[in-house]
Protein backbone atom coordinates (compact mmCIF):
# COMPACT_ATOMS: atom_id res chain seq x y z
CA UNK A 1 0.00 0.00 0.00
CA UNK A 2 1.47 3.34 -1.07
CA UNK A 3 1.19 6.05 1.56
CA UNK A 4 2.29 9.67 1.28
CA UNK A 5 1.56 10.80 4.81
CA UNK A 6 5.24 11.24 5.54
CA UNK A 7 5.66 13.86 2.80
CA UNK A 8 5.12 17.42 4.15
CA UNK A 9 4.11 18.66 0.70
CA UNK A 10 1.15 16.26 0.72
CA UNK A 11 -0.51 18.01 3.67
CA UNK A 12 -2.41 20.46 1.48
CA UNK A 13 -3.59 17.68 -0.84
CA UNK A 14 -4.86 15.77 2.18
CA UNK A 15 -6.79 18.80 3.45
CA UNK A 16 -8.37 19.37 0.03
CA UNK A 17 -9.20 15.67 -0.22
CA UNK A 18 -10.81 15.72 3.21
CA UNK A 19 -12.94 18.73 2.19
CA UNK A 20 -14.05 17.06 -1.06
CA UNK A 21 -14.87 13.88 0.87
CA UNK A 22 -17.06 15.83 3.31
CA UNK A 23 -18.84 17.78 0.56
CA UNK A 24 -19.44 14.56 -1.40
CA UNK A 25 -20.80 12.86 1.71
CA UNK A 26 -23.19 15.71 2.46
CA UNK A 27 -24.38 15.78 -1.17
CA UNK A 28 -24.82 11.99 -1.15
CA UNK A 29 -26.98 11.97 1.97
CA UNK A 30 -28.93 15.05 0.83
CA UNK A 31 -29.70 13.21 -2.42
CA UNK A 32 -30.86 10.15 -0.48
CA UNK A 33 -33.06 12.22 1.85
CA UNK A 34 -34.60 14.12 -1.09
CA UNK A 35 -35.33 10.83 -2.87
CA UNK A 36 -36.97 9.29 0.20
CA UNK A 37 -39.00 12.46 0.80
CA UNK A 38 -40.16 12.45 -2.82
CA UNK A 39 -41.16 8.79 -2.66
CA UNK A 40 -43.07 9.28 0.61
CA UNK A 41 -44.84 12.33 -0.81
CA UNK A 42 -45.85 10.47 -3.99
CA UNK A 43 -47.08 7.36 -2.21
CA UNK A 44 -48.60 8.63 1.03
CA UNK A 45 -49.22 12.39 0.85
CA UNK A 46 -50.10 13.01 -2.79
CA UNK A 47 -53.77 13.68 -2.01
CA UNK A 48 -52.75 16.24 0.61
CA UNK A 49 -50.44 18.17 -1.69
CA UNK A 50 -52.72 17.90 -4.73
CA UNK A 51 -54.71 20.98 -3.68
CA UNK A 52 -51.60 23.06 -3.14
CA UNK A 53 -50.24 22.00 -6.52
CA UNK A 54 -53.54 22.76 -8.23
CA UNK A 55 -53.64 26.30 -6.79
CA UNK A 56 -50.04 26.95 -7.78
CA UNK A 57 -50.56 25.62 -11.30
CA UNK A 58 -53.73 27.70 -11.73
CA UNK A 59 -51.72 30.81 -10.88
CA UNK A 60 -49.18 29.86 -13.55
CA UNK A 61 -51.97 29.31 -16.10
CA UNK A 62 -53.55 32.65 -15.22
CA UNK A 63 -50.27 34.48 -15.80
CA UNK A 64 -48.91 35.42 -19.21
CA UNK A 65 -45.95 33.04 -18.93
CA UNK A 66 -47.50 30.40 -21.20
CA UNK A 67 -48.27 31.24 -24.86
CA UNK A 68 -52.01 31.05 -25.59
CA UNK A 69 -51.37 28.62 -28.45
CA UNK A 70 -49.95 26.07 -25.96
CA UNK A 71 -52.45 26.73 -23.17
CA UNK A 72 -54.81 23.83 -23.99
CA UNK A 73 -51.96 21.29 -24.14
CA UNK A 74 -50.49 22.58 -20.88
CA UNK A 75 -53.88 22.43 -19.14
CA UNK A 76 -54.40 18.85 -20.33
CA UNK A 77 -50.95 17.88 -19.07
CA UNK A 78 -51.55 19.51 -15.69
CA UNK A 79 -54.90 17.77 -15.33
CA UNK A 80 -53.17 14.44 -15.97
CA UNK A 81 -50.43 15.34 -13.47
CA UNK A 82 -52.95 16.10 -10.74
CA UNK A 83 -55.00 12.95 -11.34
CA UNK A 84 -52.44 10.21 -10.82
CA UNK A 85 -53.54 6.75 -9.79
CA UNK A 86 -51.47 4.70 -7.38
CA UNK A 87 -50.12 2.68 -10.29
CA UNK A 88 -48.90 5.80 -12.07
CA UNK A 89 -47.37 7.11 -8.87
CA UNK A 90 -45.49 3.82 -8.48
CA UNK A 91 -44.13 4.30 -12.00
CA UNK A 92 -43.01 7.81 -10.98
CA UNK A 93 -41.24 6.31 -7.96
CA UNK A 94 -39.39 3.94 -10.28
CA UNK A 95 -38.48 6.87 -12.56
CA UNK A 96 -37.20 8.82 -9.56
CA UNK A 97 -35.08 5.85 -8.48
CA UNK A 98 -33.65 5.56 -12.00
CA UNK A 99 -32.57 9.20 -11.84
CA UNK A 100 -31.30 9.21 -8.26
CA UNK A 101 -29.45 5.89 -7.99
CA UNK A 102 -26.53 6.72 -10.35
CA UNK A 103 -26.08 10.13 -8.73
CA UNK A 104 -26.02 8.54 -5.27
CA UNK A 105 -23.39 5.98 -6.24
CA UNK A 106 -21.18 8.47 -8.08
CA UNK A 107 -21.18 10.60 -4.92
CA UNK A 108 -20.59 7.52 -2.76
CA UNK A 109 -17.52 6.44 -4.70
CA UNK A 110 -16.23 10.03 -4.86
CA UNK A 111 -16.57 10.33 -1.10
CA UNK A 112 -14.81 6.99 -0.55
CA UNK A 113 -12.04 7.85 -3.01
CA UNK A 114 -11.24 11.21 -1.47
CA UNK A 115 -11.48 9.79 2.05
CA UNK A 116 -8.71 7.37 1.00
CA UNK A 117 -6.71 10.27 -0.44
CA UNK A 118 -7.13 12.14 2.84
CA UNK A 119 -5.56 9.17 4.65
CA UNK A 120 -2.59 9.21 2.29
CA UNK A 121 -3.68 6.17 0.30
CA UNK A 122 -3.47 7.16 -3.36
CA UNK A 123 -2.10 4.49 -5.70
CA UNK A 124 -4.07 1.56 -4.32
CA UNK A 125 -6.10 -1.17 -6.00
CA UNK A 126 -9.21 -0.11 -4.08
CA UNK A 127 -8.91 3.49 -5.33
CA UNK A 128 -8.54 2.26 -8.91
CA UNK A 129 -11.72 0.27 -8.31
CA UNK A 130 -13.49 3.39 -6.97
CA UNK A 131 -12.50 5.37 -10.08
CA UNK A 132 -13.72 2.51 -12.27
CA UNK A 133 -17.07 2.48 -10.46
CA UNK A 134 -17.45 6.26 -10.86
CA UNK A 135 -17.02 5.79 -14.60
CA UNK A 136 -19.45 2.88 -14.63
CA UNK A 137 -22.16 4.82 -12.79
CA UNK A 138 -21.69 7.87 -15.00
CA UNK A 139 -22.35 5.70 -18.05
CA UNK A 140 -25.25 4.01 -16.25
CA UNK A 141 -26.76 7.43 -15.52
CA UNK A 142 -27.37 7.97 -19.24
CA UNK A 143 -29.27 4.68 -19.57
CA UNK A 144 -31.15 5.33 -16.32
CA UNK A 145 -32.15 8.80 -17.55
CA UNK A 146 -33.61 7.35 -20.74
CA UNK A 147 -35.59 4.78 -18.73
CA UNK A 148 -36.86 7.53 -16.41
CA UNK A 149 -37.94 9.63 -19.38
CA UNK A 150 -39.75 6.66 -20.92
CA UNK A 151 -41.59 6.15 -17.62
CA UNK A 152 -42.60 9.83 -17.50
CA UNK A 153 -43.84 9.74 -21.09
CA UNK A 154 -45.94 6.71 -20.18
CA UNK A 155 -47.40 8.27 -17.03
CA UNK A 156 -48.31 11.57 -18.66
CA UNK A 157 -49.42 9.97 -21.94
CA UNK A 158 -47.16 12.11 -24.09
CA UNK A 159 -48.24 11.40 -27.69
CA UNK A 160 -45.08 12.59 -29.42
CA UNK A 161 -41.83 12.74 -27.55
CA UNK A 162 -38.13 12.98 -28.07
CA UNK A 163 -35.64 11.53 -25.64
CA UNK A 164 -33.27 14.08 -24.16
CA UNK A 165 -29.96 12.21 -24.35
CA UNK A 166 -27.13 13.65 -22.28
CA UNK A 167 -23.85 12.68 -23.92
CA UNK A 168 -21.55 14.38 -21.39
CA UNK A 169 -21.94 11.78 -18.61
CA UNK A 170 -21.45 9.04 -21.22
CA UNK A 171 -18.22 10.65 -22.43
CA UNK A 172 -16.87 11.44 -18.95
CA UNK A 173 -17.86 8.01 -17.68
CA UNK A 174 -16.08 6.24 -20.53
CA UNK A 175 -12.96 8.38 -20.08
CA UNK A 176 -12.96 7.78 -16.31
CA UNK A 177 -13.34 4.03 -16.81
CA UNK A 178 -10.46 3.97 -19.31
CA UNK A 179 -8.32 6.05 -16.91
CA UNK A 180 -8.97 3.49 -14.16
CA UNK A 181 -8.03 0.69 -16.57
CA UNK A 182 -4.74 2.41 -17.47
CA UNK A 183 -3.97 3.05 -13.79
CA UNK A 184 -4.69 -0.60 -12.99
CA UNK A 185 -2.37 -1.80 -15.74
CA UNK A 186 0.33 0.62 -14.58
CA UNK A 187 -0.05 -0.61 -11.01
CA UNK A 188 0.13 -4.26 -12.15
CA UNK A 189 3.29 -3.68 -14.24
CA UNK A 190 4.90 -1.75 -11.36
CA UNK A 191 4.17 -4.59 -8.95
CA UNK A 192 5.59 -7.14 -11.42
CA UNK A 193 8.77 -5.09 -11.88
CA UNK A 194 9.13 -4.70 -8.12
CA UNK A 195 8.81 -8.48 -7.78
CA UNK A 196 11.51 -9.05 -10.37
CA UNK A 197 13.90 -6.68 -8.59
Amino acid sequence: MTTLTSAPSFDRAQRVSRAVSIVSSVAMWATAVAAVAGIIALLFFFDSIRGVLADHLQQILASDKIPKANLADVQAGLTTALDLSLGKRLILVVALLFKITPVFFVLYYLQTLFAQFAHGQVFTDSNIGHIRMIGTWLVASVVASLLAQAALFQVFAVPEFDFDIQFEPLFYGAITYVAAYVMGEGRRISDENAGIV
